[in-house]
């Protein structure tokens, strides 16, 4: 027996399902014929598995197997393994199947960077992170459901012992949502220039300061850009000033003070272009393994910058399936996601300018897959002589845990890389 092939364990799952009743309805998703090393052990299971499908009692006299696998049958039968261990023992088939399909995934990725004309070594690493998900994908066998008892002492629960949200830095978009709460998918939507980057800075550098780590997969700035934001926010210095390089010895001085504030902070910021969900998702469990603690918050910057899986679907479909993925991303990570995404113009056709959720580019899905749908509206845009200069609107547009169509007003201080809060 050996990690990756353990037919002992194999025998005895076997075991236990023909001298015993063991539950079926528990043990089946947790294997396939294809998870057992032994092709003859893979013939038998597969026959218990067809026998109960078919509401029949898992006989050995009866078990539709071929001739060749009646010796087998007979053997297994010799055994004192009792049905209450089938589960254990089906655990570590599984576990074995996985390392065997690791193993293989290994092999193929070797072959890959040694192939001279199989393209770039860029390729070949984004290969390598979708041939390990796909070999860990099939592992996932996790419970299907619950029983209405069971869910419903969960959900009390979960009643008693409330959710941690993670706040935002401004009370009274809190107060609007609720907080950022863990598996949400929230939607930032803009025109450009009205502060979904500043944004996700304000969020990610606040949540950081909580002490919790944070992803930010930057597709449009640069890790400088990002930083500089950090900067200004924390030192009050002019963005301006840190950009062009013409500080005074007292700015210097104050931008020293707040960059030994950031130093020390958990948070990534991922600055390759063009990055695929599979390559996001892959660097935000590296950010978490760096860090040694679960994430509490991955940025996305942003959506129509994420490279499809397949270029040659619709676009629709592309930011459609890349919309799901972010959204299977918060619920794996069990953390807040942030989506920047574009609007269209939509609004600037309108005499009111004033953004809506139907104005969301490209695609319906991100609205549909959004548990809150954030808008963004800088009034002084589209009115020179606005009395509300240097106001920004956050519009919830979505709630799936509150109201929506509350509209917060914030102060837009991109001089300083921050929009802050008016109370």
């Amino acid at each position: 027996m050996t990690a990756t092939q353990n037919t002992d364990a194999e025998r005895a799952l076997l075991s236990a399902l023909l001298t015993g009743r063991c539950d079926m309805d528990e043990l089946g998703p947790m294997l396939t014929e294809a998870d057992f090393w032994n092709p003859h052990h893979g013939a038998v299971w597969d026959a218990c598995v067809t026998a109960h499908g078919r509401g029949d009692r898992i006989d050995p006299v009866t078990l539709p197997v071929e001739a060749r696998h009646k010796t087998l049958l007979v053997d297994l039968m010799v055994s004192d393994v009792l049905p209450v261990q089938a589960p254990r023992y089906a655990a570590q088939v599984a576990d074995a199947a996985l390392r065997r399909r690791l193993v293989d995934a290994a092999l193929s990725i070797r072959q890959r960077a040694e192939d001279p004309d199989a393209g770039s070594g860029e390729e070949a690493a984004r290969e390598a992170e979708s041939i390990v998900a796909k070999a860990a994908e099939s592992a996932e066998t996790s419970d299907s459901g619950v029983a209405l008892e069971e869910a419903v002492d969960l959900t009390l629960d979960w009643i008693e012992h409330p959710q941690q949200t993670a706040p935002t830095p401004w009370p009274e978009v809190n107060d609007a949502t609720n907080g950022l709460r863990p598996g949400q998918m929230i939607t930032v939507a803009a025109r450009p220039g009205h502060g979904k980057s500043l944004v996700a800075a304000n969020v990610g550098m606040f949540t950081a300061m909580q002490g919790q780590p944070v992803h930010i997969a930057s597709l449009e700035m640069s890790r400088e850009e990002y930083v500089s934001r950090f900067l200004a926010n924390l030192a009050k210095v002019s963005l301006g000033n840190i950009i062009n390089r013409q500080l005074s010895d007292r700015e210097w001085s104050q931008i020293s003070d707040a960059a030994e504030r950031l130093r020390h902070l958990p948070l990534w910021i991922d600055d390759r272009p063009a990055q695929s969900m599979t390559q996001i998702r892959a660097a935000a469990r590296r950010t978490q393994r760096k860090f040694g603690k679960p994430l509490g918050l991955i940025a996305i910057d942003y959506a129509q910058l994420v490279r499809p899986a397949d270029a040659r679907m619709p676009r629709e479909q592309q930011v459609a399936q890349i919309s799901g993925t972010v959204k299977l991303t918060a619920k794996e990570y069990a953390c807040p996601v942030l989506l920047l995404a574009q609007l269209n113009r939509g609004n600037v056709n309108r005499t009111d300018k004033t953004p809506m959720v139907s104005d969301l580019r490209e695609s319906g899905a991100l609205e549909q897959d959004s548990d809150q749908v954030w808008l963004l509206h800088r009034p002084d845009q589209y009115e020179r002589e606005s009395d509300r200069a240097g106001e920004v609107d956050l519009i919830v547009g979505k709630n799936r845990g509150g109201p929506s169509g509350v509209q917060v007003s914030l102060s837009f201080q991109g001089h300083y890389g921050r929009i802050a809060s008016m109370v």
